[in-house]
């Protein structure tokens, strides 16, 4: 699917059935009543180059396949940028050498990982979103060479189970930084806190190992 236009659909935009591969890139979607990308468990969804997905009143993406993001810009949307139980990954593969996948404008989180899923981001930038940039409530998460910018929550919550966190660069957060707690075991690598309202890094019943964290202006 490349170079598309789809607007205003009064449900999905386009949905993968179990054992399908779609590849999208290119275009734009916007305005869904519904998602945008629907993701059926045993489906596989790549998303690349210059896509552009807004203005979803749900989410723009569910995830129970497989879901691979390797750039866009997606925004504006009424719940989650992405609500995931699967397996996502989202890593910057375009031409440009500082470039990243660019995610904005949602309600409720940018990201919400569930428990059991698993999920890998790499050169991303979140930014004004209403609450957390990335909350994981269970799943296996990796963290590394991304940007959080004016999230009116935690940049990072880990509720729970297991993450990565590394070189990563937190700036006005309305929350903390990063926040772990209920149990989830954290290693934190290489963080900085530019700004933020609330604590730079808290451990609410978590265990967080972390090594060169600078935090400043908190």
């Amino acid at each position: 699917v490349e170079d598309i236009t789809i607007e205003n659909s009064e449900f999905i935009a386009i949905c993968a059935q179990t054992g399908s591969q779609v590849y999208v890139k290119g275009g734009s979607v916007k305005g869904s009543s519904s998602n945008d990308i629907y993701v059926v468990n045993g489906a596989y969804v790549n998303i690349s180059g210059d896509t552009v997905m807004e203005g979803a009143l749900e989410h723009a993406m569910i995830n129970y396949g497989t879901l691979e993001i390797n750039g866009g810009k997606f925004g504006n949307v009424n719940n989650y940028l992405c609500d995931n139980y699967g397996e996502l990954t989202v890593a910057y593969k375009g031409e440009k050498a500082d470039g990243a996948v660019e995610f904005y404008g949602a309600r409720l989180s940018v990201f919400l990982i569930r428990k059991g899923s698993t999920a890998s981001f790499s050169n991303v930038y979140i930014h004004d979103t209403e609450r957390q940039g990335i909350a994981s409530l269970g799943g296996d998460t990796v963290i590394s060479d991304c940007q959080f910018v004016n999230t009116g929550s935690h940049s990072v919550d880990i509720q729970s189970g297991i993450a990565t966190v590394e070189r990563i660069v937190v700036t006005d957060s309305k929350g903390s930084g990063l926040e772990a707690s209920n149990g989830a075991k954290v290693t934190v690598t290489d963080f900085t806190v530019n700004s933020c309202d609330r604590i730079g890094l808290a451990s609410r019943g978590a265990e967080i190992t972390a090594t060169n964290v600078s935090i400043s202006n908190t």
